[in-house]
């Protein structure tokens, strides 16, 4: 089958007029490294490799930042993965990881004060920002880099607050006493950032805060109290690439135009042995990359295709595929995938007897590897005679009145054709 695979991008640019996260359909080869895809994305974007962070994103938090010899194969298929515009690594850099957290109150009944809650939802930040930077100038990089999310006219300490906290997520009481002046808004702490100061966000963090990551949680009020309120939906919302709509169509083109006689074909083409499949040749005495050929020898009555829906990633994991595969109700003709004598160069079909199938019932998979549900498709038939009327089977349920367009699906994983006349 086809050897790329498309993995969803979502981009999140440093640049002051793209605040808005944006999607992209990268089209990778499957058995490519993440090096491959920061390639691939840094032309779609026209941004250098070294100004590219892919990272892997679960539950809020970015849970790895990728090395570029990771293979793709280890990306799953519900994986989430966001790129980030950052600088290069340097001692003259601050590169921050940043989660939104909402702050709001849970009521506890009547007559009692409600409790607050806290938890973390959006999309997580990784930026950057040069060493020299004041705390006034280091809430201004980040305004604008979550703008798309405030109303428009809000004042940014109005909504959020930034919070400076360690890789577990507890407060980190880095900033010292400051005027009422330049604070400006409730509840500060010692790990608060001040909006208005002008001191060195350094001065603050040591000499040495460019060689690890500073963590930072932007709070935002969602309680009664809240002087402006922030829509939850704009946390996740972004914008499609072009790239996109382009990868629906082409997986809409090629689910309509692969049919089991494509995957016959496929089957019986030969095929060289790799690398670790190498073949004992008794004439040369060698294992050599031998070609291989699959055909089939003699036509049942009764013939059972299973569809490979699983492909194998490594020992523990296999990835299911749900490729339409469009599958004849009728008249599927075996003939020609049938082995042909080496004597007279005959096939191997008996003349009286075609080679013609009809299809009777098919086993549906729903869910992953070691885990799902199966339901069948099926019809009556004698050894004359087949019913054109489907019904549906469902553990203990039997549905009639299916329509001949419901019964091949992208669930379809086991087809049974009967052969015309018997042999």
């Amino acid at each position: 089958h086809d050897s790329t695979r498309i993995i969803a991008v979502l981009f999140f640019s440093s640049s002051p007029s793209f605040s808005t996260p944006i999607r992209y359909a990268v089209s990778v080869p499957k058995k490519g490294r993440i090096g491959d895809i920061k390639t691939i994305f840094s032309k779609m974007t026209k941004l250098p490799k070294e100004r590219l962070a892919l990272c892997d994103v679960y539950e809020n938090s970015i849970y790895e930042i990728y090395n570029d010899d990771k293979a793709i194969s280890s990306i799953e298929k519900d994986d989430t993965v966001v790129a980030y515009q950052i600088d290069p690594y340097s001692i003259s850099t601050i590169h921050v990881i940043s989660t939104h957290w909402k702050y709001g109150n849970l009521s506890r009944g009547e007559g009692q004060d409600p409790s607050p809650t806290r938890h973390m939802i959006g999309h997580p930040l990784l930026s950057s920002f040069g060493i020299g930077l004041s705390c006034r100038e280091v809430w201004d990089h980040f305004y604008k880099r979550v703008s798309h999310i405030l109303p428009k006219g809000d004042v940014y300490f109005h909504s959020f607050r930034l919070r400076l906290v360690d890789n577990n997520g507890k407060p980190r009481p880095v900033f010292g006493n400051m005027s009422s002046s330049e604070i400006q808004i409730d509840s500060i702490d010692s790990s608060s950032l001040i909006p208005k100061s002008d001191d060195k966000i350094a001065a603050f963090l040591g000499d040495d805060c460019a060689e690890s990551f500073l963590f930072v949680a932007v709070e935002w009020d969602f309680s009664q109290k809240a002087k402006i309120m922030v829509d939850e939906k704009a946390f996740n919302k972004f914008v499609d690439d072009s790239s996109v709509m382009q990868a629906i169509n082409k997986q809409r083109s090629m689910s309509m135009n692969i049919t089991l006689q494509n995957c016959l074909e496929q089957f019986t083409l030969p095929e060289r042995l790799d690398e670790d499949n190498k073949w004992y040749c008794s004439a040369c005495k060698k294992h050599v990359r031998a070609e291989k050929t699959m055909e089939l020898w003699r036509l049942p009555n009764i013939l059972i295709v299973h569809l490979k829906r699983f492909e194998f990633k490594h020992s523990l994991r296999r990835e299911k595929l749900e490729t339409l595969i469009d599958c004849p109700l009728e008249d599927l003709d075996m003939g020609k995938y049938c082995a042909q004598s080496s004597n007279d160069g005959h096939d191997f079909v008996v003349g009286d007897v075609p080679a013609c199938y009809d299809l009777f019932a098919v086993v549906n998979h729903y869910g992953r590897m070691g885990f799902g549900h199966y339901t069948a498709f099926a019809r009556r038939w004698t050894g004359e005679t087949i019913e054109n009327d489907w019904a549906l089977f469902d553990d203990s349920s039997v549905r009639n009145g299916i329509t001949k367009d419901q019964v091949v699906s992208s669930a379809a994983y086991v087809l049974f054709y009967r052969r015309r006349v018997f042999q």
